[in-house]
Parts: structure tokens; C-alpha cells; sequence
């Protein structure tokens, strides 16, 4: 059965399933709300509390989709009853790009190795960003953790997606460590070397970004040629190091000072 929804221009085949049928009533809902907000009679009050409503739906109908993507993937759904691969069944509207739905199929399958964080984004409990960096965060904590200490920093998180965003989560690996394992997190060399800041590297030397050829950064201690960096201050104190910019100082040649 071809069904076209609103101002969808592609038809779209779909079964007469239950399924199915709580899709078309959604969809009707969503049309109801789009023909009735200029109606007259409608207060303001209640365009703000529609749109509030419709945000939560906006989240778990992108978590639901998420989901869907998983779902098919996993079963090769479009495999099975297209012979074509899921990308180019999603793209065949010609809206969205094969490499565009690839990528969002392929985050899909990253989020549904974390089924709770997955779920909670199809129930509108957090965006599906906030759900990239939970799981982000979870499977960057060190490597040493129990499942159960992975299980209660993720669900820590998912407490925390509450009132933070998704750029907020991404920085709270050092919060989470201090409740789940404190002696687990990264001493102030290890972040240095992870981050390419400079910064102590135990023995006084800093740790350096290096260009080397091909474009490639590499991060090297302070340390060169048996030559340690120091300020090289001339006389009054005086840095006689010439003065760079922080781009000129990521690109430069490492040279110890004299």
C-alpha cells in the first residue's frame, strides 16, 4: 500500500501492521498540530506548550529512527527484502546524500552497544548528541575498569544529561573517574602526553607538538640531542627566545635553545 504523509514527495510502502498503523496515527497527530497552530482561538500559552511537547517528540522520534537503523542493520532487513544495502534503501528520496544515511547507520550501530543510552535517546530522555558522548566517554574510560564500574558511569551520565549538554558530558571523564574509580584516572604527564600540551613530564622537561613530514604530530619530551629546554633568559631575565605565535610554535623544527 503506497501512503504519502503531508509534504512527503516520495511514497512510502508500508504494511497494514500494527506497527504500521501507530505510524500513520503519529503522523496524523503531527499534521492535526501543523494545520491547527494558526487557528484562531489558539493562546500563546498554548503555542509554547505545543512546541515544548513537540521538542520531546522531535528527540524520541530521532531516537526511535536510531533504533529502527540498528534493527535493520543487524538483521540485513534491506538485504533480505531488497537485495540493496540499508543506505541506499533510506536514500532513495534523493534528500539526503547514500554517504550521509551511511553515517547515520553506522552511528546507530555505535549507540547500540550501549542499549540503555540508546533507549533513554528513543524515549526523548536525552538527544541523540548527549547519547554519542555518554558512550563516548563510557568506552574511553580505561580499559582496566569493571563492566559494573562502566554500568555506573554510564548511568551517572545519563543522570547528568538531565541539565547538561553534549559538549558538557564529553569533559566530565575526570568527575566520573572520582566516583567510580579515583586511582584509575590519568596522572598529569599521561593527560600531557595524550593532549600535546606542554607540561611536566616528570623529570622537568616539557612534553611538544612536533610537525614531522607527511603533516603528521608527534609529541616528544623536551629533551633533545641531550639538550633539556630551559628559558635561555640573557641578562636582567630577559627571554632571548624570538617571539612566536601559537601556530608558528606547532609548526616550527624542535631545535634545543642555546
Amino acid at each position: 500500500m503506497f501512503c504519502y504523509y503531508g509534504y512527503m514527495t516520495t511514497p512510502v510502502v508500508i504494511s497494514q501492521t500494527a506497527l504500521s498503523h501507530a505510524v500513520e496515527r503519529a503522523v496524523s497527530d503531527v499534521d492535526a498540530v501543523r494545520t491547527g497552530v494558526r487557528a484562531a482561538g489558539v493562546s500563546d500559552r498554548e503555542v509554547l506548550e505545543v512546541l515544548e511537547a513537540m521538542l520531546s517528540l522531535q528527540r524520541q522520534v530521532n531516537g526511535t529512527v536510531s533504533v529502527l537503523m540498528a534493527v535493520a542493520e543487524q538483521r540485513n532487513a534491506s538485504l533480505g527484502t531488497a537485495n540493496t544495502p540499508l543506505e541506499s534503501v533510506l536514500a532513495a528520496s534523493g534528500q539526503e546524500s547514500v554517504r550521509q544515511v551511511r553515517n547515520q547507520v553506522f552511528q546507530a550501530g555505535v549507540l547500540a552497544g550501549r542499549p540503555r543510552v540508546h533507549e533513554a535517546a528513543a524515549a526523548g530522555r536525552i538527544t541523540l548528541g548527549q547519547a554519542r558522548a555518554i558512550r563516548d566517554v563510557v568506552e574511553g574510560l580505561p580499559d582496566a575498569l569493571a563492566r559494573s564500574q562502566k554500568d555506573q558511569a554510564e548511568e551517572l551520565l545519563l543522570v547528568a544529561a538531565d541539565r547538561l549538554p553534549a559538549e558538557k558530558l564529553r569533559g566530565m571523564t575526570d568527575q566520573i573517574l572520582d566516583q567510580v574509580a579515583p586511582t584509575a584516572k590519568d596522572t598529569a604527564e599521561q593527560r600531557a602526553a595524550k593532549t600535546g600540551v606542554a607540561g611536566s613530564a616528570g623529570d622537568g622537561a616539557a612534553v611538544l607538538p612536533v610537525r614531522r613530514a607527511g603533516g603528521r604530530v608527534d609529541r616528544v619530551p623536551g629533551v633533545v640531542a641531550g639538550r633539556r629546554w630551559s628559558p635561555a633568559k640573557g641578562p636582567g631575565g630577559v627571554d632571548r627566545r624570538p617571539r612566536l605565535s601559537g601556530g608558528q610554535r606547532m609548526l616550527r623544527t624542535v631545535r634545543p635553545w642555546r
